[in-house]
């Protein structure tokens, strides 16, 4: 209270009201002091007390009321001050039991014995979700249909990875997981059947995390030794015979699987050196194993050639070799897709195709190894002989590559024509950019300026099948036809070079068997549609030219890689 004058007045009225007890010394207020409500006139309150115990009283307001019964509240010790102050400042009610009517004392007895009933509802309910949550963690998994459901359930492998799981490990059962030898002996102590050790290398394979979770609740092998055994394998940069071996003995289980594709694919590594303590040297540097001789044994790599066999008629992948090198030429390269062919071919395989990034190196690796790619659609060369059985290898640019090639090329050069002079413009797309952002919405599709400024994404393949997207072209002609907009006149031949490469991605990179529309994957029934379509565009990407007066074509020039791929 900053009134001094009306302060002394209440610790006045508070000492006389007090004056029965014979206080020791002067009463004075502090800060935590509190007077009850009843000394206090009705006429006194802006706000009267309410039930939960607030009110507001009139400024030099003086207490007068003063009875036997009321009590008064002096300071109030630290403790008791913390759990008041937790209560909503609620007066402490001076209601006691025992001077209570009878009527008043059972109501006031069953309302307690409510809350109490009450309260021991939610504690037993409470116990019975925790034991219920006790009685699930310890229940155990008895089959490898429910560990593998568990784990897809918790996201922590694909619905294809669970597949292929089920396939292989489908009506075993996991009891042997549970063996007490193995819970009760020391991690080093423990040994594992050939069916624990194939169950932890594939799920391990497939996903370290989802290991992790599985060796939490049953015991299973270490990750260290799972790759202690992996090191049990020749892995040495060049091709994996155990690989061979491996496809080998799955073609004789069943002859479908003999059907495969090769894919080949070169990735950057970091140039650096790596002690390895089982061979005793260092490694990362230029290695092409045993089938090409090294001459740059002492430069670090800088990429890893992979090749992969990948089933076509069944569900299968495998890497069949690597090699470290430090720009591999064209003419290695060339070397190690024939040992490849080769030695796919010995192990009883038949590949069909060769795919592969339509890159300079790569383009010259299949022109040494037969392949043509200049002159009309009739006198290109897009296969090559295989070094053994003599069947026909195609060869396939990828057509995410592609894709990403084709928007690159019209945001470098500006201008297209087609075979029919209308002109391709880059700056429909542009203008489609700044309208949308300016009108905040977007008519159906999903650019954005990451989609303009792709040179910062240039390996995002969703950035560039947005673009290039029937769902952009629709916008285009929409706003030239309907909305007849000058910045998207004469828009024509931009539209149909969308929709062209938005139909072939859609083509050649089908997955789905149930797929509609151009999504549809190729099967005998469709073959002359398919075949009558990709002739009519083959024709039209083989007309695409420049702008410049001298209209050189496209498949002639510099970024010629998306049209003949």
């Amino acid at each position: 209270m900053k009134d001094k004058h009306a302060l002394e007045q209440w610790e006045h009225f508070v000492q006389e009201a007090n004056r029965p007890n014979i206080l020791k010394e002067p009463w004075r207020a502090t800060s935590t002091s509190r007077l009850c409500s009843d000394h206090f006139q009705v006429t006194d309150y802006i706000t009267p007390p309410s039930v939960n115990g607030s009110c507001r009283l009139k400024k030099y307001v003086i207490p007068s009321k003063s009875h036997d019964t009321a009590t008064m509240l002096f300071t109030i010790p630290n403790k008791t001050r913390c759990r008041l102050d937790l209560s909503n400042k609620r007066p402490i009610p001076t209601t006691d039991l025992e001077n209570l009517s009878p009527p008043e004392k059972i109501a006031k007895t069953a309302s307690t014995e409510e809350k109490r009933d009450e309260l021991q509802t939610k504690l037993r309910q409470k116990i019975r979700n925790l034991q219920q949550q006790l009685r699930r963690s310890k229940q155990k998994v008895k089959t490898m249909n429910e560990a593998i459901k568990v784990l897809e359930e918790r996201s922590l492998i694909t619905s294809k990875e669970a597949e292929s799981l089920q396939s292989t490990f489908e009506n075993k059962h996991l009891q042997f997981l549970y063996n007490f030898k193995n819970l009760k002996a020391s991690p080093s102590g423990r040994r594992y059947s050939d069916e624990i050790k194939e169950f932890a290398v594939t799920l391990y394979f497939y996903s370290p995390k989802a290991y992790k979770y599985v060796r939490s609740i049953i015991p299973l092998p270490n990750q260290s030794l799972i790759r202690k055994w992996s090191t049990s394998f020749k892995c040495d940069p060049g091709f994996i015979e155990e690989a061979f071996t491996s496809l080998s003995d799955l073609i004789s289980g069943s002859p479908i699987n003999k059907d495969c594709c090769l894919v080949i694919d070169a990735m950057s590594i970091r140039k650096q050196t790596l002690w390895d303590a089982e061979k005793d040297r260092y490694s990362g540097f230029v290695d092409l194993g045993d089938e090409i001789h090294n001459d740059k044994s002492a430069t670090l790599a800088s990429e890893a050639l992979v090749f992969l066999l990948v089933g076509t008629r069944s569900h299968w992948k495998c890497p069949i070799g690597y090699f470290l090198g430090d720009k591999i030429s064209a003419k290695d390269q060339a070397k190690l897709v024939s040992k490849s062919l080769e030695m796919a071919a010995k192990a009883g395989l038949k590949v069909w195709s060769v795919t592969a990034d339509g890159t300079a190196v790569n383009l010259r690796t299949f022109e040494i190894l037969g392949c043509s790619f200049n002159g009309s659609y009739d006198e290109m060369t897009t296969s090559i002989i295989h070094p053994t059985t003599g069947e026909d290898v195609f060869i396939i640019l990828d057509p995410c590559h592609m894709l990403k090639l084709a928007r690159n090329a019209l945001a470098h050069l500006g201008t297209i024509v087609d075979g029919e002079g209308n002109v391709i413009r880059w700056h429909h797309i542009e203008e489609l950019q700044k309208l949308q952002e300016v009108e905040g919405l977007n008519l159906g599709n999903k650019l954005s300026p990451n989609h303009l400024k792709f040179q910062k994404h240039k390996m995002n393949v969703r950035l560039a099948a947005q673009t290039l997207s029937s769902s952009v072209a629709n916008a285009v002609e929409f706003l030239d036809k309907s909305m007849k907009l000058s910045s998207f006149h004469d828009s024509h031949g931009t539209v149909i070079f969308i929709r062209t490469i938005d139909r072939l991605f859609d083509m050649l990179n089908s997955r789905n068997p149930i797929a509609k529309g151009f999504k549809t994957p190729l099967h005998p029934k469709a073959k002359d549609t398919w075949e009558e379509i990709l002739m009519s565009t083959a024709d039209y990407l083989l007309s695409l030219k420049t702008s410049a007066p001298t209209g050189q074509l496209l498949s002639t020039s510099q970024r010629k890689t998306f049209v003949i791929g």
